[in-house]
């Protein structure tokens, strides 16, 4: 059985979590030295720590870049100009958070 130690960040999978379980879009995040943070993409989006070492009953599939568009192309055809405007400027101020974080750690190391 696949562990979430085998999965790399910030790329997509298609996983079943157990046998019954339905398949599910997801994302790691993050890794810690024990965990990793998943994000899961569905009617309500999610996110979850799991221990690297937890169990996943099968990887049906990493996804390509290509696929990853196609599925943002299709859940945004959902939304109309207003809330896609409102979407792209909170991902600016997050990637400008980002962006300002990582210049203060390096400022730190100095």
């Amino acid at each position: 059985m696949a562990i979430f130690q085998d999965l790399e960040v910030d790329n997509f999978y298609l996983l079943k979590m157990s046998e019954n379980d339905s398949i599910k879009l997801v994302q790691v995040a993050m890794a810690t030295e024990k965990c990793v943070l998943v994000y899961e993409f569905g009617e309500a989006d999610s996110s979850f720590w799991k221990k690297k070492d937890d169990t996943i009953f099968e990887i049906v599939e990493e996804l390509t870049e290509e696929a990853i568009d196609e599925y943002e192309a299709l859940i945004l055809e959902d939304y109309d100009e207003e809330e896609l405007s409102e979407m792209e400027d909170i991902e600016e101020e997050n990637d400008d958070e980002e962006d300002n974080d990582k210049k203060k750690k390096k400022k730190k190391k100095k």
